[in-house]
């Protein structure tokens, strides 16, 4: 392929990357097999050229001077969908935030600033060494210049690399860095050494540091993967050694260009910013080291004499004038700038000396018409003392944020000047801000107070700019702020009106707006006054804001961005009416108690006062209006409490002048619907059904709106054939209604302030109405056919009674016939009409008898019976075929459909146990649908930039299930557990559920049918534990509401861990690694001036849920938590979070409170050691018909309550108080099991076992009280050395404290530990009565040395009280834990283990998900045995008298015990031990049984041992690189066995190798199972959950089976530890050698190690030494030697 010349970065091309990429740089060699990936950079290593120098190569490398190994980095980015472009670079890369320029200039020799002995490294803690660069760069050459580099601008970054002939050669480089402004003699900042200790300064040295902080530049440094050859590769991956980590890796250094003061504008309108600073000598400018720069000035452009590296040496331009670099005598004038700053904008402004103090002016920037700028007044100058700061300038004894000043940039702008360092780029940033805004939206004009102040604000509520204060104490300009309350008062000075509230008014979600007539006067007396207090600090809350009568609404928000110190307080209307009816209302705000409303609103039905005509008003359809002060009611003492009301009544016509409109009555105070009834006027008919919504808006304002019920809260119905009810509302405002038969009408309360209950009776037929009216009806035909026939028999005219030609037919049944008497005007029938009303109003009375019944409308099902009056005859019975009487009950029956409750009466009991069955709850489509989701888990890991796994977050088994032909559906979540996956976490799983057992419900089939599920061994673990989380729920379909019939939640219990300090971390890195992707919208103010919109409930189009049964399971929540921090393994090199306790207390602004706050938090952690145990009761709740964010907001309401209520259990807690609750119940348990267990133990004849009881009482009791002394003494002891240790207290020979150590595992443990305690309390007490005063006299000087004695003598005297302490804290714990030495228990373990994750290298693939414990199969053990044949032929040469002498020596009887003993060896057992848990997991024991003999001068006599038995390995800790030991022991030796024992042979693993056996097994079962749902998919879908027993059948003899392969490991003999340390490289080698040697000389040695006298086998791989074989047939018998062990291994996920 073509080679693609690429010189410089703004030429580029686009080329078809295809095959192997290689990259080529002149001088060195080419880099092969570039791998080009499109999310990771990668860096490559270059190697120089071998150059040639007569008729030889050169080998010799030259070091360059910069420090920096050339390497190239790639970096590649998406540059299109299908593009990757590839930025080349190298390994140090300049990027600037501000516009500059830069030059790099080369020094001449610099041998007078190197250190002693060293030729390429430089002395940089040399005094004056800035002074000395700044001489050298002087007249230098320059070798790169770039200009015009400016911030970054989209997502193309601007930068410049540091070329790689600077890099890579042999002189010193300097980088310098000018501003590009407008100016065009800025002067050139302070130089830069381009090397590698300059950049990174590891040293930490103050004048390094101080030069960065005065070039403004900031050392970034990233590690990223070094690609190597494949070898190399392979090699280091292999050998994880920190050198092998270094030569895999490398740093990438970015050196950023950042300005030297930042300026950010946090108010809402642009400013005009003056800055200025006066210049003064600089003490790095003076040098009085003459030969020094003699030196310099004769050294001048001299090449190095060591070697000739001119080929890595950047050429020089030519010596001509401009070619070398002089600075200008600009950094010696005055500094000033005039710069104009948006809104939320930050100015960068570069140039200024942090030496010196700095003057700033303001003034307010305004745009005019005329495209003119005009300035407002400026500020008086404001003086900023930078030095003060702990910039770079000073990093250790600057402060982090000045004192606040006040800046008073107009009448209504009080804004306050912040300086502190940015913590990103260590450089003062000055923000302009005021803290509170008031924007005033209440349509009226305001003044404001503020608290303990004289001054005023008026706001006219017109808009534009909020009201800005700081509520400070001082209001004199450039003053310190001093804090005070902040706290306000507000009045009204004018009344509302329309044109400054329409301002605010959002027209198209509010609808038209009407003002009510408002003053602030009634009857000549002020209604209005100074307000409450607003709490100007309360972010995120809302109230009420009394003004006297007058009320308003008050918000209390957070700005984000730019604005985040700025709280906006928004005054609004409290409470907006909306009328959405399509009439007119008429309304009354009132106060009152309830009575007092009530007795108001019948007033207002029967006359309106004058009082009551100026406070009402008239509401159009789709109008709304704001509420500002309510008419009170009370004009007594009333002792009732009193609540705000809205009575209205709606403007529609009525039949019958003389009726009257009903007022009805809207509780404000309660966020809820109310449904109201309106009548016809002449029959009490119900003829429409309004609802009133009162709610809360976003703002916190009370929205109420009116309008027609979508659907009528109840629906009465009267399903019999022949009775007639009526029914009323238990109250005295009640409405008799009646049903006739087999009608129904819909329905709500006539008061829904009063009993809401119903009762009903049945009326005989003649006395309802409607039998009354149709007898009317009969009656006017009859007169009316007589009248007719009169006129035609007399020939008359008509009467006066006669009806006209214009009225209705009389044959018109449609109209009612009380209607039509009322038209016809007679007087007959208007006296028909009276007394059917005066009949009706006795109805009320008769409601009230034996018969009636009364019925409560809140829960649904059967209701009792409404009796019948018995009917004797026949014609009362008109209906009824066979003449006989029906029922003489009507059953009442509740249901709710369609979002109404309907109270059904029925002659049968047909319709209610239909509805009791279920089968009115008719699913619809959602019935036949079949949804059936599982997922195996879902898992979330955390990972820092270390890289390392730091936490893990699990849920298991997620299934959702809801079956075809039925209305319910399940959910669960069978695990879920957050795991901290560093591998010294003091707690080790964070969130954990409660183990309750396993759940045998619905086992899996996972076998075919022909095979035993009990012979698949790998299978009897998978036992799945209870669910965590489980949910039944049932669901009809409805119009209008959400209909769920049952809800049933169970909840686990759960345990919790908390490691506050650990967590913390944790969420710092979140939000840092999110702050890097989430960028902030600095002019994010718009929302200050949004409109005011209220939205409706039926805007929102919400629905209410019926809920018939809930059921929520008692729970309970076991706690550990810890604030202090774990000091066990810390590691240096990873960064502590900002969010950490200690860090928090370091980030303060005074040293003293530093120190301070840090000291609380050490004694505090001592009291913050808490384990409470919270407990919350069921929840069972029937017939709840409510909206469910309601109903969610009540459940979270009462289990805060609970909360509360149990939170003495935190104080009971504590560890330093011995944990009293927890020994309470350790004593009421030990008492308990005592004496029940011991009794069923006797009544049981001991048949499952004796002593449970007394081992309780053992553990707990006994054991509990040594743990609680325990926790208490180690609280105390923690307490005091907190107390009495500070910041000159040294950790050297310091013992950790007693709540992070080991925990002690018996009583000898504790006892060791606790005079392992004792002895470095007291040593380190005497140290530090020599260290402290040492290190206080190196810090403080002379105080220094007085708090250091005192604090070293204070630590002398309490060593030893302290060690005591913790001496007796050890040994009880010892004690309590030598009472639970036989108690098994559950061992809690992760997930799974931790990835380990390589520098370098990505993050890999989570391959086995869940690996909770290791089941490990053992198989056969396969060994020989090796012992010297007695040659029988010898023995029959022998006589008679000779062979029974022989039998009876002992030689034959040892011979024949070892005959006997290699045809029947001893029983063997297998171990397996996890190097982090001290414990052996044992096999059965088995006899090996012989197989073959051969026969010959040795005897190889070869053994099998078939165990076929399952051990679980568990381990709280399971880590990839731990080992895991499996022994073979002999029965009698492993029961003896000491420390001291060894095994007969072992094979040692690692977690890995095993980990990836079951991987392997793992992804079999994977395949296995995506084979069978592809088949299974295949099929129709009708038979994916067929029930044929058939098919199940056939699928399950057809189904495969995965098992764990088997695997041969071998078994060696134990090796002997080595006893003399290896103190060199030297001696580890000899060392070695003489090991092989010996372990060979052994090996050789074991053939001969069991002869036929041995009573035993510990010739197996060992044993006693023999005589001696020839070395040609040893190693000829070792060839058919075999020692081996058959594993599988499979995971245990549960």
């Amino acid at each position: 392929s073509a080679a693609i010349p690429l010189q410089e970065e703004t030429n580029f091309r686009i080329h078809s990357l295809r095959g192997k990429l290689s990259l080529s740089t002149p001088g060195y060699k080419r880099i092969d097999n570039v791998i080009v990936s499109p999310y990771q950079s990668a860096m490559f290593s270059l190697k120089r050229l071998k150059r040639k120098h007569g008729k030889r190569r050169i080998y010799r490398r030259a070091r360059n001077a910069s420090g920096f190994s050339p390497y190239l980095t790639i970096v590649p980015k998406s540059a299109q969908l299908d593009v990757i472009s590839l930025h080349i670079r190298t390994c140090v890369t300049f990027r600037t935030e501000i516009p500059v320029n830069i030059r790099i200039v080369r020094l001449a020799s610099l041998d007078h600033l190197r250190k002693r002995g060293s030729k390429h490294l430089l002395d940089l803690t040399k005094k004056n060494f800035i002074a000395v660069l700044r001489q050298l760069v002087e007249g230098a050459p320059i070798v790169y210049e770039k200009k015009g580099i400016s911030e970054s601008i989209g997502k193309k970054n601007y930068s410049s690399p540091i070329p790689l002939d600077v890099l890579d050669s042999s002189h010193f480089h300097c980088l310098l860095i000018q501003d590009a402004t407008n100016s065009e003699n800025n002067s050139w900042r302070d130089p830069i050494l381009l090397t590698k200790d300059f950049l990174l300064n590891p040293m930490h040295v103050g004048e390094i540091t101080r030069c960065h902080a005065m070039s403004g530049i900031l050392v970034q440094k990233e590690r990223l993967n070094v690609k190597n050859s494949d070898a190399k590769d392979k090699y280091f991956a292999d050998n994880a050694s920190n050198r092998s980590i270094l030569r895999r890796t490398a740093w990438d250094t970015t050196i950023l260009c950042v300005p030297f003061f930042l300026l950010l504008n946090s108010l809402p309108f642009p400013l005009m910013v003056r800055t200025w600073a006066y210049s003064e000598g600089d003490e790095d400018d003076l040098w009085d080291d003459v030969p020094v720069l003699d030196s310099c000035e004769s050294n001048e452009w001299d090449l190095s004499s060591d070697d000739d590296t001119s080929f890595v040496t950047p050429k020089l331009r030519g010596m001509l004038s401009g070619q070398f670099h002089y600075s200008t005598d600009i950094g010696h004038h005055d500094y000033f700038t005039l710069d104009c700053v948006g809104r939320g904008d930050t100015l960068r402004l570069s140039g200024i000396n942090l030496r010196q103090p700095l003057f700033i002016q303001v003034s307010q920037y305004v745009e005019t018409a005329d495209e003119r700028d005009a300035e407002l007044m400026w500020t008086s100058p404001l003086q900023l003392n930078l030095f003060k700061l702990r910039t770079g300038m000073n990093s250790k004894k600057g402060v982090l944020s000045l004192p606040k000043r006040v800046l008073d940039i107009g009448d209504d702008c009080d804004a306050l000047v912040d300086v502190s360092v940015e913590e990103r780029i260590r450089m003062p940033i000055c923000t302009i801000y005021s803290p509170f805004w008031i924007m005033n939206k209440t349509g009226m004009k305001l003044q404001y107070r503020v608290s303990n102040q004289s001054k005023r604000y008026f706001d006219s509520g017109v808009g534009g700019l909020p009201i800005m204060i700081h509520c400070g104490k001082s209001e004199e300009t450039n003053k310190a702020y001093k804090n005070a309350s902040r706290e306000i008062y507000v009045i009204p000075l004018e009344p509302p009106t329309k044109s400054v509230l329409q301002s605010w008014w959002d027209f198209s979600c509010n609808g038209e707006l009407a003002m009510t007539k408002n003053a602030l006067q009634r009857r000549g007396l002020t209604i209005v006054d100074w307000s409450e207090k607003i709490e100007l600090s309360a972010a995120g809350t809302s109230g009420e804001v009394h003004c006297k009568d007058y009320v308003l609404n008050s918000s209390i928000k957070s700005l984000v961005g730019a604005f985040h110190s700025t709280n906006l307080i928004t005054l609004s209307p409290r409470f907006v009416l909306k009328n959405m009816l399509h009439i007119s209302i008429t309304f009354v705000p009132l106060l009152g108690s309830l009575h007092e409303a009530i007795a108001r609103s019948r007033q207002l039905r029967k006359h309106i006062g004058h009082v009551d005509s100026i406070c009402s008003f008239n509401l159009l359809p789709n109008q709304s209006t704001v509420i500002y002060n309510f008419h009170d009611t009370n004009y007594g003492q009333s002792v009732e409490k009193t609540y705000r009301w809205i009575a209205f009544c709606v403007n529609a016509s009525r039949f019958g002048g003389s009726f009257k409109s009903k007022w009805h009555l809207i509780p404000l105070e309660v966020m809820t619907s109310t449904y109201f009834g309106e009548h016809d006027g002449i029959n009490d008919t119900m003829c429409g059904i309004l609802e009133g919504k009162v709610h809360a808006s976003d703002g916190g304002s009370t929205v109420v709106s009116i309008a027609h019920a979508p659907v009528p809260p109840f629906r009465i119905e009267n399903r019999s054939n022949i009775h007639c009810i009526q029914f009323v509302q238990d109250d005295s405002d009640g409405v008799v209604f009646e049903l006739p038969p087999m009608h129904s009408c819909g329905y709500c309360w006539d008061s829904p302030l009063g009993k809401k209950r119903l009762r009903a009776v049945v009326i005989p037929k003649k006395k309802s109405k409607h039998y009354r009216l149709r007898l009317a009806l009969k009656m006017e035909r009859d007169r009316h056919i007589k009248t007719a026939k009169d006129v035609e028999d007399n020939g008359t005219a008509k009467t006066a009674d006669s009806v006209s030609s214009d009225d209705d037919s009389i044959g018109n049944t449609d109209v009612e016939p009380i209607v039509f008497a009322i038209k016809r005007g007679t007087r007959a029938n208007i006296d028909s009409a009276v007394e059917l009303k005066r009949t009706t109003a006795l109805n009320h009375r008769n409601l009230y008898t034996v018969n009636s019944r009364s019925y409560s409308m809140n829960k649904v099902g059967r209701k009792k019976d409404l009796p019948c009056p018995e009917m004797k005859t026949l014609f009362d019975y008109p209906n009824s075929l066979d003449g006989t009487a029906m029922e003489s009950n009507l059953f009442a029956h509740i249901r709710i459909l369609a979002g109404t409750k309907i109270l059904s009466f029925n002659d049968s009991p047909f319709l209610a146990e239909q509805v009791e069955l279920g089968t009115t709850r008719k699913g619809g489509n959602f019935k036949s649908a079949l949804c059936h989701i599982e997922f195996a888990g879902v898992g979330i890991s955390i990972m820092d930039d270390f890289p390392r796994e730091v936490m893990g977050v699990v849920i298991r088994d997620i299934q959702i299930h809801k079956p075809r032909g039925s209305i319910d559906s399940t959910a669960m979540v069978r695990h879920f557990q957050v795991d901290a996956m560093l591998p010294d976490a003091r707690y080790p799983i964070i969130i954990q559920p409660l183990p309750l057992g396993v759940d045998r419900r619905n086992l899996p089939e996972s076998t075919p049918g022909s095979i035993d599920r009990k012979d698949c061994y790998w299978l009897k673990n998978d036992e799945k534990p209870v669910p965590i989380f489980e949910s039944s729920c049932s669901y009809v379909p409805q119009s209008n509401m959400v209909w769920v019939p049952r809800i049933d939640v169970s909840i686990s219990p759960m345990k919790l861990q908390l490691d506050v300090d650990y967590l913390l971390r944790v969420v710092g890195m979140i939000i840092h690694s999110v702050s890097k992707h989430i960028g902030t919208n600095n002019t994010a103010t718009s929302h200050a001036s949004n409109k005011l919109k209220y939205t409706t409930r039926n805007q929102m189009s919400a629905l209410l849920t019926y809920v018939e049964k809930l059921n929520i399971s008692p729970v309970w929540f076991e706690i550990e938590m810890n604030i202090k921090s774990d000091d066990r393994n810390r590691e240096e090199e990873v960064e502590e979070s900002d969010l950490t306790l200690n860090a928090i207390a370091r980030s303060t602004t005074s040293p003293v409170a530093a120190g301070v706050i840090s000291w609380v938090i050490n004694v505090g952690a001592n009291f913050a050691h808490v384990s409470p145990s919270f407990k919350y009761k069921g929840v069972k709740q029937t017939d709840r018909y409510c909206d469910i964010l309601d109903l969610f907001t009540e459940l979270a309401i009462s289990y805060i309550i609970q909360t509360i209520k149990q939170s003495y259990k935190v104080i009971f807690s504590m560890s330093l108080l011995g944990d009293p609750k927890l020994l309470a119940h350790q004593y009421k348990t030990g008492v308990t099991d005592l004496v029940l267990k011991s009794r069923d133990e006797f009544l049981s004849g001991g048949k499952d076992g004796v002593g449970k009881g007394a081992t309780s009482f053992l553990q707990n009791v006994i054991g509990g009280t040594f743990f609680a002394v325990g926790k208490v003494a180690g609280g105390v002891a923690d307490t005091i050395d907190s107390v009495t240790s500070n910041e000159m207290t040294s950790n050297h020979l310091k013992p950790k404290s007693l709540a992070n150590a080991d925990k002690p595992e018996h009583v000898v443990d504790g006892v060791i530990q606790g005079t392992t305690f004792l002895g470095q309390t007291v040593a380190h007490g005497f140290a530090g009565l020599i260290g402290n005063p040492y290190r206080g006299a190196k810090t403080g000087g002379v105080t220094g040395l007085a708090k250091g004695v005192a604090s070293g003598t204070t630590g002398l005297f309490v060593a030893p009280f302290v060690g005591a302490l913790g001496f007796i804290a050890k040994s009880t714990d010892g004690i309590g834990s030598t009472t639970k030495y036989l108690d098994l228990g559950v061992i809690e373990a992760r997930c799974r283990p931790a990835r380990t994750i390589p520098w370098g290298k990505p993050m890999a693939q989570n391959g086995l998900p869940f690996l909770k414990a290791i089941g490990v199969r053992i198989h056969t053990v396969r060994y020989q045995r090796i012992r010297k044949r007695v040659n029988r032929k010898q023995l029959n040469d022998k006589t008679e008298r000779d062979d029974e002498d022989w039998q009876a020596s002992k030689e034959y009887k040892r011979i024949r015990a070892a005959e006997d003993r290699r045809k029947c060896p001893p029983r063997k057992i297998v171990s397996i031990i996890h190097n982090k848990e001290k414990q052996h997991f044992l096999s059965s024991s088995v006899r090996p049984k012989l197989l073959e003999g051969h026969p010959g001068n040795l005897v190889i006599s070869h053994y099998a041992l078939t165990f076929e038995d399952t051990i679980i390995l568990r381990s709280a800790d399971f880590q990839l690189q731990d080992e895991v030991a499996i022994n073979v022991w002999n029965t009698k030796m492993l029961k003896s066995a000491t420390t001291k024992t060894k095994p007969l042979a072992v094979c040692k693993l690692t977690v890995g190798d095993i980990y990836a056996s079951i991987f392997n097994y793992y992804k079999q079962q994977l395949s296995e199972k995506e084979s069978r749902l592809s088949t299974i998919f295949a099929k129709n879908s009708e038979d994916l959950f067929s029930q044929n027993t058939e098919d199940a059948n056939q699928n399950k003899r057809n189904k495969s089976i995965i098992i764990p392969p088997p695997q041969e490991f071998a078994m060696f003999r134990p090796g002997k530890d080595s006893k003399s340390p290896r103190k060199t490289n030297l001696e580890a080698i000899g060392e070695e050698l003489a090991s092989i040697k010996k372990d060979m000389d052994d090996f050789l040695n074991d053939f001969d190690s069991e002869s036929s006298e041995t009573d035993s086998d510990s010739s197996f791989l060992g044993g006693e030494k023999e005589k001696e074989e020839s070395i040609g047939s040893v190693i000829k018998a070792n060839e058919k030697l075999a020692s081996s062990i058959s594993l599988s291994f499979f995971p245990i996920p549960w």
